[in-house]
């Protein structure tokens, strides 16, 4: 044991050893299990305060081994090396004790008796557990569990007996009153061999966990074939009545064997025999083959999937095939294998075996993505993709190309199937699919005919305008709405009106802002004078039934929903759509109501701050389909908006030149600029230091009466408005060098309080017109500028001159 010890000191890490020297100082008992004469293999049970069961230990001096139950991840564990400290140190109880010995342990002990009834009855035996407390033995009464509960809680006043997992199953088992010996033998099987009661000249018994059974022979048949026959097992030297004999010195159990006849197997028979009386024969028998068994042919199960299309649906059904096998070679299944794919096909395909399942588009979609990178024995992926090429081409969309774009085309399937909107159109969602078309077909597609297009505008319209044209009429066919985004100046309105059929039944309704409402009438007049055009807008207004195309106003959609509601359009254009950017206005709500065969918007700016910009458009052009910003997929967007700027489609315009002016205050204008901006920052930090909340609305106000100081003292008070401003005097200086060279100016500003300032400055110096939201006769203002050749300044406020207007004669802004 010295030497054993040396060599735990060297193998072991020293927090270890050091924790195994404190555990045998401490540890409640350490018990021998192993007979007394055996020397090479020592087994112990070891009781602890770690836990209420006792670990198992066993040592193999001489090889220098050892082997610990507690399931540590450090071998050898400090339990091993306490064990080998207590063996040393001959603090070791031995389990077959004298009278005197001290302590409680737990005993085991083989008893024989002949069992009641004719002297030919087969003999009984039981296992006796008894509780050995002090040296004096007493029946173990009730369960062992009961037991340590009760010496725990200090109702039994006795020592903890060393107990193990074995002693524990052991007392679940005979807690029955039939207990299953084959149970019980694979637990007592980790025991030394127990005492014996009754068998003359037997002191011990062993027991094997393993089971007694039956065996066959297996060898060559006369004539050819395999010749199973049953061989008679070597009797018992004694049986028992509970299904246990004994051979000698060892118990053991007697495993029944399935029914057997001696039989004959022939060739053509080998398949069924390898795959089936075979498994069960070792199941049943130890076997004894005494000729060479048929070879297995090297092939595995895999999964097959049958297809078949019927009534608009794929119908799949899984069956297991074993693909590498040829028609003459001897198959053995592998039930397990089987299992597993079974398993698979479950889980990643919610399938079950042999069942015919009924997938739709979108399922067969998920079908195939779940088939994709798993290999089979004879692939479905020509039954999935004849089925999905099916509904494909009625759109004229090639397979590979929407296999391409998969996650785009199950986004189109589920849209199918949760709106009906799609679902009437889907072929045309399918369309998107499509990859971008080369530049020959693209040449081939502006050949195309053009019948739809007013034909007095074909030699009006731009190539790109009527390329535009083009656009909104394959969408109207398509999707019944599109969104024209081209940059301002690109004609948005000119190609709308191309587009508009008087044939048509249904009127047409332009919504656009009230300043945009005489252009719209100018422009219909201009392009389209086959159109009865009639201006819904003013204090004196009337509906004219009777007319082809009606002009309103945002604000009069939102007064007179109804009106506008209750009526068939063929087609409705919304100008400057982004003001329903909000989809919570009453314009824009009034405008999804709207019933029109096809609708387009018109704006610039399709998104201003956030993607929900682009969700209200759609929501009006193709209602019904987009209810969230996460269906918004860009290729389907991309296919409704028409976007070119004028870098684009009109190379060969000048760049715009950007003049930036820097303008020094004078001495008093930057007094006036500190005061007001000091005293609002000593306002908003005395609020503040009062605990008082700031708004963000009042930050903006101080930002606005400071932008207003810079452009002129009498934007913040009216009695300095005949002041001087250097920021005035410079705009005049540049207004007065532009007119001397017959230029016609654009000037913008926020604040029409700064209108009538510059307005005051240059009334008497330079022709000039003005528009802002007090102006009545707005379209004969802008006629007036765009038709007059003499160079004149216009005066205009951004919200009713900055968008819409075509402005095209003037040189600088």
């Amino acid at each position: 044991m010295n030497e054993f010890l040396d060599y735990l000191k060297e193998e072991v890490l020293p927090g270890v050893w050091s924790k195994g020297v404190a555990l045998s100082r401490n540890m409640k008992s350490v018990e021998k299990i192993s007979p007394s004469s055996e020397t090479k293999e020592l087994k112990f049970k070891i009781q602890t305060t770690e836990r209420i069961l006792a670990y198992q230990v066993t040592l193999w001096p001489q090889d220098q081994d050892a082997y610990c139950n507690c399931g540590s991840k450090v071998e050898p564990c400090h339990h091993i090396v306490a064990v080998a400290l207590a063996v040393q140190a001959g603090h070791v109880t031995d389990v077959v004790q004298k009278d005197s010995e001290t302590g409680t342990r737990l005993s085991y002990t083989w008893v024989v008796e002949r069992a009641s009834g004719p002297s030919s009855s087969p003999e009984k035996i039981s296992l006796k557990r008894e509780l050995i407390v002090n040296g004096v033995a007493s029946k173990l009464d009730g369960s062992l569990v009961a037991l340590i509960g009760g010496v725990q809680s200090g109702r039994l006043k006795v020592s903890l007996p060393s107990t193990t997992p074995q002693d524990i199953k052991l007392d679940e088992l005979f807690t029955h009153a039939n207990p299953s010996w084959p149970q019980v033998m694979r637990v007592i099987s980790d025991f030394p061999a127990l005492p014996v009661i009754g068998i003359p000249g037997l002191t011990h018994l062993k027991a094997s966990a393993k089971a007694i059974r039956e065996s066959v022979v297996i060898d060559t048949a006369n004539g050819g074939g395999l010749r199973l026959t049953k061989v008679e097992s070597t009797a018992p030297d004694q049986r028992f009545s509970n299904g246990v004999v004994r051979f000698g010195d060892t118990l053991a159990t007697l495993e029944l064997a399935p029914a057997f006849q001696n039989q004959t197997i022939s060739p053509s028979q080998y398949a069924t025999f390898l795959s089936d009386v075979l498994p069960r024969l070792r199941d049943g028998y130890d076997l004894d083959i005494r000729t060479d068994l048929p070879e297995f042919a090297e092939s595995e199960p895999e999964l097959y999937f049958k297809t078949e299309v019927m009534n608009d649906k794929l119908y799949v059904t899984p069956e297991i095939v074993y693909p590498k096998a040829k028609p003459t070679d001897v198959i053995l299944k592998d039930p397990e294998k089987e299992r597993e794919l079974f398993k698979e096909l479950r889980a990643n395909f919610g399938l079950a075996p042999k069942t015919p399942t009924a997938l739709g588009p979108k399922e067969a979609l998920r079908f195939r993505e779940n088939l994709d990178g798993k290999h089979f024995a004879i692939s479905a992926f020509e039954g999935v993709d004849a089925y999905i090429g099916g509904f494909l081409a009625t759109a004229q969309v090639n397979l590979e190309d929407a296999l391409s774009q998969k996650d785009l085309l199950m986004k189109l399937l589920v849209l199918r199937e949760k709106k009906p909107t799609v679902k009437a159109r889907f072929n045309d969602f399918l369309s998107t699919l499509r990859l971008t078309k080369t530049e020959s077909e693209a040449r081939d597609s502006a050949n195309v005919n053009v019948d739809y297009v007013y034909p007095p505008l074909l030699k009006t319209l731009r190539h790109y305008q009527i390329d535009g044209v083009r656009f909104l009429n394959e969408k109207r066919a398509g999707f019944g709405g599109a969104i024209l985004a081209d940059d301002m100046g690109l004609g948005k309105t000119i190609q709308t009106l191309a587009l508009i059929d008087k044939t048509e039944a249904a009127k047409t309704l332009v919504i656009a802002p009230s300043s945009l409402l005489s252009n719209w009438a100018n422009e219909a007049k201009r392009f389209r004078p086959d159109l009865k055009t009639s201006v819904y807008h003013g204090s004196i207004r009337i509906f004219d039934e009777t007319a082809d195309l009606i002009i309103t106003s945002y604000s009069l959609l939102r007064l007179e929903a109804q009106k506008f509601l209750n009526q068939k359009w063929g087609m409705v254009i919304l100008d400057e759509a982004h003001i329903i950017r909000n989809p919570d206005t009453q314009a824009a709500v009034a405008s999804f109501q709207l019933d029109a065969d096809f609708r387009v918007a018109l704006t610039g700016t399709p998104i201003q701050n956030r993607k929900r910009d682009l969700l209200s458009l759609f929501q009006f052009v193709t209602p019904g389909i987009f209810e969230d910003e996460d269906e918004l997929d860009d290729r389907i967007v991309k296919t409704l908006i028409l976007r070119r700027t004028k870098a684009e489609v009109l190379p060969e315009l000048p760049p715009k030149t950007y003049l930036e002016h820097a303008v020094e205050l004078t001495v008093s204008e930057r007094t006036s600029y500190n005061t007001i901006f000091a005293a609002a920052k000593q306002s908003v930090v005395d609020r503040l230091d009062a605990g008082e909340n700031v708004s963000p609305l009042t930050v903006f106000e101080i930002l606005l009466r400071s932008r207003q100081v810079l452009d002129h003292t009498g934007l913040i008070d009216p009695a300095r408005a005949l002041e001087a401003s250097s920021k005035l005097d410079r705009v005049l200086d540049v207004v007065e060098e532009l007119i001397e060279s017959g230029q016609s100016i654009l000037l913008y500003s926020q604040w029409t309080s700064f209108l009538d300032i510059i307005e005051r400055a240059i009334k008497n110096r330079f022709r000039y017109l003005r528009l802002d939201g007090s102006t009545e006769n707005r379209g004969d203002v802008v006629d007036e500028f765009q038709n007059d050749e003499r160079p004149t300044v216009f005066l205009l406020s951004l919200h009713a001159g900055g968008v819409g207007l075509n402005l095209t004669r003037a040189t600088h802004v």
